[in-house]
């Protein structure tokens, strides 16, 4: 068999999801992988729009759990170079957040496998992924006009590798996630397979609730859960409304196109084009796609209330940034930021290796303005505050940047006790719009990276880095660039504000995504 390119894969872990599909599907043919042992269902699917059909393929893994659905799902994409991939079946729902035979696709999966032991208990530090954001859209714009004698619903779905079936295990999930509204045991793994493809095909779930994961679990309501999916499933691609191939660009619009990240947790601006600079660099004649990070409703009277909330607003922004480079692959990158320090730390973070442009503002006009290419600018100094301490010890370290304004050590004392070495990167005399250049940037930027370097070689134990900046955002989301997801440490990024008490009142574990609040007054949920 000559392995073929098909519009919509869907992958299923049972036979029995398996089974229901091909009395939904008309999947009429059955072939075998060139590559692996899955053999595919396949069929062309008529849409309602005359002329428009999907060439669908339907598998099953048989095998449960993150791992395996994640080789079997990259085999299967590679097989087949899917626009779309379902993961169709069932799933346990959420008593109370939905009904048994309801179907309910994914926002977002978390992993929940992931933890930190502690003398007393293990704490769940999940991995989130989101789920595609054109596929939600459309599925969401169906379903609010879709008729069924069941509910359509939205939300976090947590996965793992353990069949879940205690009212206690359930409870400790939804401490993680308040909103979780399912848990099962293969979305993971087929997600992070779809996002690791070079040509990624836009990936969702869609599950039937067969159970509520608790001592009463049975089997009856699992033919039920699936009819109702595979019914929804099929019904929305009856509707011909997915587009059955990337737009045709023309290579002006694949090349000169600005995807902008705009990204403002303080004061509301206007779009990023209609206040950039004189067009110094060309940058006004670019196609602009802006990507909007908007926080500033939960600034109020000068201070962010709820920082998680607003580090939640920014978690599916990379969604956004790739779905754009998917169409855009030769296009510039841009950011566009004015927002408090850890939540531009963790944007960097989140782009990470990827060639970004970084804007400053011109605090007179309030204009974006481009960094000059060359300008040296003064030096940025490291000074080193060791304890006495060995360097095998375990323990945190910390470390200040002062660019903007100095970060005093009593600013900070208390807030890390006995620390394995304190690190200050420090201007001689700091000042907020000194950044003028890139080779300025790159110079400072440079300077940090070696500095987790040295850390990551003279301490092995650390623990965690404890970072408190004063810097202009260029420098702040280009640092947040320089951290590796799997060698540096968690790093602890403070926020620090004359109207919280204490000043540095916020951080975000950079990591894990976790907040850490010490501010007197409650800014929960």
């Amino acid at each position: 068999m000559e392995n073929k390119t098909v519009d919509i894969l869907i992958i299923t872990a049972l036979s029995e999801e398996l089974n229901v599909l091909r009395r939904y599907l008309p999947l009429n043919e059955k072939v075998q992988s060139l590559s692996c042992q899955l053999t595919y269902d396949t069929g062309p699917l008529q849409t309602e729009k005359e002329g428009v059909f999907y060439l669908c393929a339907a598998t099953c893994l048989f095998d449960m759990g993150n791992a395996g659905s994640g080789v079997g799902a990259a085999n299967a994409i590679r097989d087949l170079n899917p626009s779309y991939v379902f993961m169709f079946g069932i799933a346990a729902g959420i008593e109370g957040e939905v009904e048994l035979g309801d179907v309910i696709l994914p926002t977002h999966v978390f992993y929940f496998e992931l933890a930190k032991l502690k003398p007393n208990e293990v704490e769940i530090r999940p991995q989130s992924f989101q789920t595609d954001m054109l596929l939600r859209n459309k599925l969401s714009d169906f379903a609010s006009t879709y008729s069924a004698g069941h509910n359509i619903k939205f939300g976090p779905f947590a996965v793992g590798e353990k069949v879940v079936a205690e009212t206690v295990a359930v409870e400790k999930l939804k401490k993680a996630e308040p909103k979780l509204i399912g848990i099962e045991m293969e979305t993971y793994g087929v997600a992070r397979a779809a996002a690791d493809m070079l040509y990624r095909p836009r990936f969702i779930a869609i599950r039937g609730v067969s159970d509520y994961a608790d001592e009463n679990k049975d089997d009856g309501y699992r033919e039920l859960a699936l009819g109702n999916a595979a019914q929804f499933m099929t019904s929305f691609l009856k509707t011909g409304l997915l587009p059955k191939e990337k737009p045709k660009l023309t290579a002006s619009e694949i090349n000169d196109t600005l995807l902008a990240i705009h990204h403002l947790s303080m004061n509301k601006r206007s779009s990023v084009k209609a206040n950039l600079h004189n067009d110094v660099l060309g940058y006004l004649g670019l196609e602009f796609k802006e990507i909007f990070i908007d926080q500033t409703d939960l600034f109020t009277n000068g201070v962010l209330v709820n920082p998680t909330a607003a580090l939640k607003l920014q978690n599916d922004f990379m969604e956004q940034l790739n779905s754009f480079i998917d169409v855009y692959p030769s296009s510039r990158i841009g950011y566009f930021g004015l927002a408090h320090i850890p939540l531009m730390f963790h944007a960097g973070y989140q782009v990470n290796r990827q060639k970004v442009k970084v804007f400053a503002t011109n605090r007179q006009t309030g204009d974006w303005i481009p960094l000059k290419q060359t300008g040296r600018g003064p030096a940025l100094r490291l000074t080193e505050e060791s304890a006495e301490k060995s360097s095998l010890e375990a323990g945190d370290v910390v470390v200040r940047v002062s660019v903007s304004f100095p970060v005093r050590k009593e600013q900070i004392h208390g807030i890390v006790d006995q620390p394995l070495a304190s690190f200050h990167l420090s201007l001689a005399n700091p000042w907020p719009d000194i950044v003028k250049s890139e080779e300025q940037l790159d110079k400072y930027t440079q300077k940090f990276y070696d500095l987790l370097v040295e850390i990551h070689s003279r301490y092995p134990n650390r623990r965690q880095i404890h970072l408190f900046m004063s810097a202009p955002p260029t420098v702040v989301f280009r640092f947040g660039q320089q951290v590796s997801k799997t060698i540096d440490p968690e790093i602890l990024v403070y926020n620090y504000s004359n109207k919280d008490h204490p000043a540095y009142g916020w951080a975000i574990n950079i990591a894990t995504d976790e907040v850490l609040d010490f501010r007197s007054t409650d800014f929960g949920d």
